[in-house]
């Protein structure tokens, strides 16, 4: 993915998309998406 790719994912899933949805969006795995994303609190 490019760096836009990556700013527009965490936009997404910062605004409540859930990553699964974001996953497909942009045909990058889960875990990947976790791991750049992690789950805060």
């Amino acid at each position: 993915m490019t760096p836009e790719q990556w700013a527009q994912a965490g936009c997404l899933i910062r605004a409540g998309v859930p990553r699964q949805q974001v996953a497909i969006i942009y045909d990058a795995g889960l875990s990947t998406l976790y791991r750049k994303f992690p789950v805060l609190g």
